[in-house]
């Protein structure tokens, strides 16, 4: 059984209708290893620092690993899961999971969801799975964390969990590794962002490059079929960019969503400019082009997650 949030088209997703009279900014290894020195020495980029993983695995670095791990890319992440619970109305997951006894988080980034999974179901035993140990050393009794790199193979056992949730780079060794851990008639639940900004009133113009699909994850259910994932369930939700909405919880979830975003900008962009020689100058000047054109209300964007 699976759960998932592979990119796709917005035709059948309602309009978010926007509300002109309000402001918000005014203008074939296994995978876990232990902690040692290396693992928390971060490389550092550009003023940035990011995990050092790769370096106790002696592999290549992955994708996952050129987001940054420091305090302002810690921050994006835990708007971004505020703003998830406002849009699901404080619920942690969707999938029709009944008393979950043991549950993995793949990529927990801060463990902030991990902790409140934990929080919530005190009887279920909790795992969180990261490439940086950043999460909180105060947590439930019943929640751990572990250094992991889930795009290599798990270190656990056949059959283990009853819920499998997280996001990551390498989607069909996921899927792959997921099915295997999960118990019989387990659920995975992953989401995922399309990276296609759009709008539905043509404050994008139709061939303004913003509207184009960078990398859309579209193979999802074909890799999860494939390795044996049945009764899959997908949705698709409009996250504004911005209070401009007139809905009141539509308005709420993007003014957190605009946070998120420009919080984690620099992180998100930055290793990419770099490797085709960007200077910092150059970088700085389409962040702030970035932010300007995300807090302009005449423009009504949103993304698919």
């Amino acid at each position: 059984m699976s759960q998932g949030l592979p990119t796709g088209g917005y035709e059948s997703i309602n309009p978010i209708t926007v509300d002109d009279g309000d402001s918000f900014l005014g203008s074939d290894t296994t995978s876990t290893t232990s902690l040692s020195p290396s693992v928390i020495n971060y490389r550092e980029h550009h003023g940035r620092t990011y995990s050092n993983y790769k370096d106790v695995e002696d592999c290549a670095p992955k994708p996952s690993s050129r987001q940054p791990n420091d305090e302002k890319q810690q921050g994006s992440l835990d708007i971004m899961h505020q703003m998830m619970l406002i849009y699901d109305k404080g619920n942690l997951f969707q999938a029709p999971v009944e008393n979950p006894q043991c549950v993995l988080d793949v990529g927990t980034g801060t463990g902030i969801w991990a902790v409140d999974f934990a929080s919530r179901f005190q009887s279920a035993s909790v795992t969180g799975t990261d490439l940086s140990p950043i999460q909180p050393e105060w947590v439930p009794p019943n929640c751990s964390f572990e250094l992991d790199n889930a795009n290599l193979k798990w270190n656990f056992p056949d059959n283990e969990f009853d819920f499998v949730h997280g996001s990551i780079t390498d989607w069909k060794e996921f899927y792959g590794e997921a099915y295997r851990c999960l118990k019989p008639g387990g659920w995975i639940e992953h989401i995922d962002a399309s990276a296609t900004v759009t709008s539905d009133d043509s404050s994008i113009p139709p061939d303004c490059k913003t509207g184009k699909t960078f990398n859309p994850i579209i193979s999802n259910k074909a890799w999860m079929e494939a390795v044996g994932f049945t009764e899959l369930q997908i949705q698709k939700r409009k996250m504004p960019i911005g209070n401009w909405p007139k809905d009141e919880l539509m308005k709420e979830v993007g003014g957190y969503n605009l946070l998120g975003c420009e919080e984690g900008l620099e992180g998100y962009g930055q290793w990419i400019m770099s490797q085709q020689s960007w200077t910092d100058e150059k970088m700085q000047v389409v962040f702030s082009k970035t932010r300007e054109a995300m807090r302009d209300r005449k423009i009504h964007t949103y993304y698919l997650w």
